[in-house]
């Protein structure tokens, strides 16, 4: 016999009661549905409305960072479901690394039905494209992302090491951290 599932143990109350910073990271990882009130939740492809509301909260609040990570995120859902538009140009995060002093842009571009990791060395607005892609598809999350930058912090030799984060773009801190924590583990292992 199933056990009836808690009033507070459904994800609807986590989503409703969340912080700011909670919602987001949330809508991040893309949910099939997404809370907003009791037993009222917006399909994926309907959140840039929600994301709008968030982002004049995080301006009122004066944190700035989140509005970045607002602002990319609406770029990201509009990539993911925009089916005429081809281009976009996320910025995932920027980092720096130190022996050469050379401050380093990751972005995610769509081109055609796929996502591809560029890095900008510099603001020079040269592109490198380091040839890892994942498929455009509708349920795509920043752990899919995350996924596809380990693989390519793992098999392609950038600069001196791994670079150290300076700031957000989509992707933040905890983000990045997952990103090195997961290949620390792999590295460990070899």
């Amino acid at each position: 016999m199933l056990k009836p599932i808690k009033r507070e143990e459904h994800p609807m109350w986590s989503h409703i009661n969340a912080s700011l910073e909670e919602k987001i990271k949330t809508l991040k990882n893309n949910p099939f549905r997404f809370y907003v009130a009791e037993n009222v939740w917006v399909p994926r492809q309907n959140r840039i409305g929600i994301l709008d509301r968030y982002l004049e909260e995080a301006i009122y609040d004066e944190n700035y960072e989140l509005c970045r990570t607002i602002h990319e995120l609406k770029l990201f859902l509009s990539a993911v479901y925009d089916k005429e538009n081809s281009y976009y140009k996320i910025l995932l995060f920027t980092t720096f690394e130190t022996i050469n002093e050379l401050e380093i842009k990751f972005f995610l571009i769509k081109s055609e039905n796929s996502f591809k990791v560029y890095s900008e060395v510099n603001d020079s607005n040269e592109l490198y494209d380091h040839k890892v892609s994942i498929e455009c598809i509708e349920r795509l999350s920043v752990t899919e992302i995350n996924e596809l930058l380990i693989k390519l912090f793992r098999y392609n030799d950038l600069f001196y090491g791994y670079p150290i984060y300076v700031s957000n773009g989509l992707l933040d801190f905890d983000d990045y951290q997952i990103i090195f924590n997961q290949l620390s583990k792999i590295d460990k292992v070899i």
